[in-house]
């Protein structure tokens, strides 16, 4: 992935997340991941699959597209 691809990526989620006033560890859960792969994708370390992408997407009600717009 893109360097600006995953920072875009990981500032979506944080703030997404932030908006919904979640933890990492409550989206986490929700989602089903771990929380370091949470934190991972906040940070812009991971290289997520379109599966991972789904679970977020889902866990913050938004479309994968809102994700990396």
């Amino acid at each position: 992935m893109s360097n600006d691809l995953a920072e875009r990526l990981a500032h979506n989620i944080r703030h997404l997340r932030e908006l919904r006033g979640f933890t990492q560890q409550q989206m986490a859960k929700h989602s089903g991941l771990p929380r370091a792969t949470w934190a991972n994708l906040e940070s812009g370390l991971a290289n997520p699959t379109l599966a991972v992408l789904t679970r977020v997407a889902v866990a913050l009600q938004v479309s994968i597209e809102e994700l990396i717009s």
